[in-house]
């Protein structure tokens, strides 16, 4: 992103996204996408137990949204996310547009 490496991931038990000289952290969580739009990262992944995507500009949350329990989620595009979700005691896919 803009020339800088970024990385994603879990640290502890914690969403973790470094941008060198910045550094999200989310209780609860870990990612699963990262997907860079202009001067924002898309960030995908589960926190604490529930898909979610985050955007973020510089180490700022700029919003979160949760989509659905049991499961985790990918950042396919600005406003598509693909993942997984328990249901009924099945594992369905979901394609989901944010």
């Amino acid at each position: 992103m803009d020339g800088k490496i970024i990385l994603g991931g879990y640290k502890g038990s914690a969403l973790w996204v470094w941008g060198g000289d910045w550094e999200v952290t989310l209780p609860n969580g870990a990612v699963t996408s990262l997907l860079p739009i202009g001067e924002d990262l898309l960030v995908g992944g589960e926190v604490k137990g529930k898909a979610a995507v985050i955007k973020v500009r510089n180490g700022e949350i700029l919003w979160k949204k949760e989509l659905w329990e049991r499961g985790w989620v990918e950042v396919l595009g600005e406003e598509i996310v693909a993942g997984v979700k328990e249901e009924e005691e099945k594992t369905v896919m979901v394609v989901e547009k944010v």
